[in-house]
């Protein structure tokens, strides 16, 4: 790495630079030294760059004619980088006459020179109230002259409002690249040079590595703190010992105080303290108090109501927490440095370092834990992202107290639990992160009783043990387990720090994972196991699927009762622990998804046959004794041998197979004609098939199932081997459902069909298409189909022969689907003929986008009692209302009609309907009053129920409507003795993530109005498949529906009428 790679991507130079780092680890000391090296462009550069090859090419950074190095932290309450400039530098060196002159000066040059403008420690800036900045405006430099660095702590680059388009380039900074360069540059610093350096590098390197402390090398500031205090150690005869921050700055706290009071002192019965790592320490214990002091300076400026006074005060400020000695006593011992201004009074001072005052500041809390409910809490409450504000005090309290330290992760968990989703894994990811370098913490100081709390669980090699240990006092309240483990060899994998013993492996058992809503397992090192399992394994991580004793219990408690989505990601996994794990999702009463990635399926000794490996790519839906499985592996594969093995013995009640786009292969038809036959509660089978072998339809003997769906490549089945075919259904004796998605007709259907015993029959026409050129044989086959009840047929554009098949069914329930939401309707009288010739037909359903006055007109004078009118995703618009309105008032014994449409459309009804159901997406408080007034004017009750969108919407425009001027309707409803309210509930679409990004699919809060919540449903007045696609294809920015259930009677005069708003 170099400055060229800093400042340029493929020859075009960066304009907008960030780096990232955590505390520490060398951001502001980076900005810095590029400052000097700058700074120092005319002298010679050799500096010892030869030991190291990084930043030799110091060239790049002086083709900038001037450098403005701003420190974030001392810039609070100002805004503009401009005034931040004047500010710290001209005010500094000008004053009168020459800083106006310098003032103008600064204009020129950043309107028209190169410029790099260096903006250290983004995270300490202190926005003015009321300000939404997320970093200081750059209004006035040139953006093609001008370059920013920006350094910063990785949390405040997270923020949303810091955009990556505004970046052209994200640094971090990871630290120390030759830790043993390092350490010897450092000690020819502080040591002379008739010491041996090579000596105490070797000591200082082999004390890091005993302790554990190598990961400090990302901290420039902490790793050079260990070499100075070895340093001291060792000119006191002492060695460092111990791998804890804590530690670590007590020692950093004691060697500053040293310097003003080196008066040892010890802590011991008669002098106690209350955290750990003070009971060691030689020179703390005589001037304590002074630190306790400016502790609680530490804390109370860091928690200030005032942000912009947490990390730079003033005189005064200091002043409310520390006397004039005990100041003294700071700034002597460098604790809090002070920086003069051109007023006495307002002199800027803060901590050595923001790290050292998190430290005191986590020791005041140790000894005073009730200020974490006093002011902590409300710190979380006030700022956004507090807990990562906070996230380096609360590490140090893990190895402070740790019964404090718990108490501050549940608070900082709820804030975070309430701030996001629970599925947003960047925010609970990055909240891990905190938990686990607190539980490190809290272990390297000797802690017990660790018992913080985590939902969201990112478990890897390098923290698995760590992560265990959290996870085993966190399981009942685990959302989220991502396991991404290696088969590899290491013993510090398998060490706890806790216990500092070996482990052959650890056990993550989900029996006890109540809210558990992710599952996401990948990698060589997992063993997947259940109860039946027995066979030993040296792998890591053991996934346990049930309890060992779990056949016990009378009623053994549910396996994952919350479950949403599992990924076996590369993992190797026996038949029977899939079984078991299909089984146990089969139970639940919810959806859920288990995608399997390239997952190895292995026999088990109890298999009925054994077989090589099989590798899966697949999805897998289940819910409710249904499966839904979709196959992405190649088309030459199909349904493996270990997936049929899986399959067998399952509770299925509903199964669907297909493949990527609507093709499935099915080569082992014997296997999985075996497991079919395992499925004792079967009854809805689907197949959705690219090609198929003459033995293919074997598999289908026999079955007990009611429902069977047959569909093939893009949804067009192509029927061959029909004799195989034929008695293959006419062994179903139990089948009575049947929908065949066909490529084209042919007179093989005609076959199939032919006296089957079944009761629904849906047919579809591939592309929409379904045209009959042999009407007399389709005819009859239909005729022969004695038992037919419910006929459904999807076609884009009919044909004169389709229309004649159906004539003379004695049909109860029809359905006419348009494909693509058209119905194109060429034959009407042949329609018309044939639906009046359905004398036994009582219901019919229409699924149309567009409508049609051609259809509208076959509807005349059908004896039908309900009809149902909606859209392919939804809603449909009524172009044609007046030829609407008279084919429903030539239905005399229509008794029931539903109609889902996107706009109120004001249509007439007849006098004969009992039951309506109007779904609208979007509808209009008066436009409510108005159909309600409408039914009142009716001549017999009628049975209401009206759900809609509370929003207004045209072909361009929409609108949402406040919710209060629907809820005023309910109480003029309830005042009306004609009316009676059976329901009113207002329905609230759930966020679905902390973007705000409504999805109307996603769960609703339900909420009634005046407690009238009655939900009995009358008689099959709703259809359940039209009103989901209501609710899925309703707006993304409707945000509020209502639905309300009304019983209205016939008005007594026109004044009720007028009352409920009606201008009829």
């Amino acid at each position: 790495m170099n400055y060229e790679h800093i400042f340029y991507t493929h020859d075009k130079l960066n304009r907008r630079i960030y780096l990232q780092g955590d505390p520490g680890s060398g951001k502001s000391t980076f900005a810095a030294k590029l400052v000097h090296y700058w700074s120092h462009r005319n002298q010679p550069s050799s500096e010892s760059r030869s030991e190291n090859s990084m930043f030799n090419d110091a060239l790049i950074i002086r083709n900038f004619k001037f450098i403005f190095f701003i420190s974030l932290r001392d810039a609070r309450g100002q805004t503009c980088v401009v005034q931040m400039i004047q500010k710290q530098l001209i005010d500094t060196m000008y004053s009168g006459d020459k800083r106006a002159i310098a003032y103008l000066l600064l204009h020129q040059i950043i309107e028209t020179e190169r410029c790099l403008v260096v903006r250290d420690g983004l995270d300490e800036w202190v926005v003015p109230d009321g300000s939404n900045l997320a970093e200081p405006f750059m209004a006035e430099f040139s953006n093609d002259r001008c370059t920013v660095l920006t350094t910063s702590r990785s949390w405040k680059l997270a923020d949303e409002r810091i955009k990556n388009s505004q970046i052209d380039i994200l640094l971090e900074i990871e630290g120390i690249a030759d830790p043993d360069s390092f350490t010897e540059r450092i000690l020819r610093c502080i040591l002379d040079k008739r010491n041996y350096i090579e000596t105490t590098a070797s000591e200082i390197k082999s004390f890091i590595l005993e302790s554990k402390l190598t990961s400090l090398s990302f901290s420039p500031m902490l790793y050079t703190l260990v070499i100075c205090t070895w340093v001291d150690k060792m000119g006191e005869g002492e060695r460092l010992t111990g791998s804890s921050l804590c530690a670590l700055y007590t020692t950093f706290l004691e060697s500053l105080c040293k310097k003003v009071n080196a008066t040892p002192g010890f802590f011991n019965d008669l002098n106690p303290i209350e955290v750990k790592c003070f009971s060691s320490t030689r020179y703390l214990q005589p001037i304590i108090q002074n630190v306790q002091v400016i502790s609680k300076a530490a804390f109370h400026l860091l928690f200030s109501t005032e942000k912009e006074t947490s990390i730079v005060f003033n005189d005064h400020q200091l002043s409310n927490y520390v006397s004039k000695s005990e100041e003294e006593f700071a700034l002597k011992a460098g604790l809090i440095s002070k920086r003069k201004t051109k007023k006495m009074s307002n002199a800027s001072n803060s901590f050595i370092h923001k790290s050292m005052q998190e430290f005191l500041a986590a020791f005041h809390i140790a000894r005073n834990a009730h200020l974490i409910d006093e002011i902590i809490s409300g710190y979380l409450t006030r700022h956004m992202d507090a807990y990562l504000d906070i996230s380096n005090v609360f590490k140090f309290l893990c190895g402070l107290n740790i019964s404090a330290a718990n108490k501050l992760s549940n608070m900082m968990y709820e804030q975070i639990a309430r701030m996001v989703d629970t599925k947003h894994l960047v925010a609970f990811r990055s909240f891990q992160g905190i938990i686990y370098a607190g539980y490190r913490e809290a272990v390297a100081n000797e802690n017990t009783g660790i018992l913080f709390k985590l939902s969201h669980f990112c478990v890897n090699n390098n923290n698995l043990i760590d992560m265990y240990n959290i996870w085993t006092d966190n399981v009942s309240n685990a959302h989220v387990l991502a396991l991404d483990i290696d088969d590899v060899t290491d013993t510090n994998m398998h060490s706890s720090p806790a216990h500092r013993k070996q482990t052959s492996h650890v056990e993550f058992n989900l029996a006890s994972c109540l809210k558990l809503k992710s599952l996401n397992l990948k990698g060589s090192g997992l063993r997947l196991t259940d109860s039946a399992s027995s066979v030993p394994s040296t792998l890591p991580v053991w996934i346990v699927l049930h309890i060992a004793n779990s056949t016990q219990c009378v009623e053994p408690p549910p396996i994952l009762p919350s479950i949403e989505q599992i990924v076996l990601d590369k993992v190797t996994c026996s038949s029977s622990w899939l079984r078991s794990l299909f089984n146990t999702l089969l139970n639940l009463d919810h959806k859920v998804e288990c995608n399997l990635l390239n997952c190895e399926i292995t026999s088990c000794i109890e298999d009925a046959v054994t077989w090589s490996p099989t590798t899966e790519i697949a999805t897998l839906t289940c819910f409710k004794n249904t499966l839904n499985v979709l196959y992405f592996d190649n088309l030459s594969t199909g349904i493996s041998t270990g997936m049929c093995v899986v399959f067998h013995g399952l509770n299925i009640k509903s199964l669907h197979l297909r493949g990527n786009y609507r093709d499935l292969n099915v080569n082992h038809t014997e296997l999985l004609s075996r497991s079919l036959s395992s499925f004792t509660h079967l009854t809805e089978l689907s197949f959705e098939l690219l090609d198929y072998s003459p033995d293919m339809w074997k598999v289908l003997n026999g079955l007990n199932i009611k429902y069977l769906n047959l569909s093939g490549l893009f949804g067009g089945l192509n029927l061959k081997h029909l004799e195989s075919l034929l008695q293959s259904i006419s062994s179903l004796g139990h089948l009575e459902w049947l929908r065949i998605h066909i490529e084209h007709f042919s007179i093989g259907l005609v076959k199939v069909l032919h006296g089957l015993n079944i009761k629904s029959l849906y047919l579809i026409g591939m592309f929409g298409g379904l045209n009959i050129p042999h009407v007399e044989p389709f005819s009859q086959s239909l005729a022969s189909l004695l038992h037919l009840e419910t006929l459904s047929i999807e076609v884009y554009d009919d044909s004169p022969g389709l229309w004649d098949a159906l004539h003379g069914l004695n049909i109860k329930s029809m359905s006419l689907n348009g494909s693509f939401g058209r119905f194109n309707v060429k034959n009407i009288e042949s329609l018309s003929q044939s639906l009046a010739s359905l004398t036994q037909l009582e219901t019919l359903s229409i699924y149309i986008d567009e409508d049609s006055p051609v259809l509208w007109k076959g509807l005349h004078n059908l004896n039908i009692k309900s009809l149902s009118l909606s859209g392919r995703f939804g809603c449909f618009n009524v172009s044609h209302i007046e030829l609407l309105s008279q084919s429903l008032l030539s239905l005399k014994q229509l008794e029931t009609f539903s109609i889902y449409v996107k706009t109120y459309t004001e249509i007439q009804l007849p006098q004969s309907l009992k039951y309506l159901n109007v779904y609208c997406w979007a509808l209009l408080p008066y436009e409510v009053r108005k159909l309600v007034g409408t039914l009142s004017a009716r001549y017999r009750t009628v049975e209401t129920n009206l759900e809609f969108g509370c929003a207004s919407s045209d072909a361009s425009t929409f609108e949402r409507i406040p919710l209060n001027e629907y809820i005023s309707i309910q109480q003029e409803l309830e005042t009306q003795k004609h009316l009676l309210v059976k329901r009113f509930r207002i329905l609230d679409r759930l966020c679905k993530t902390d973007m705000f990004d409504y999805d109307v699919a996603s769960a609703c809060s339900v909420r009634g109005v005046g407690e009238v919540d009655d939900d009995t449903q009358d008689a099959d007045s709703v259809q359940e498949a039209a009103s989901e696609r209501f609710v899925s294809g309703m707006s993304n920015e409707t945000i509020n529906r209502i639905s309300i259930r009304l019983q209205i009677t016939p008005a007594l005069n026109a004044r009720i009428i007028n009352t409920c708003g009606s201008k009829t």
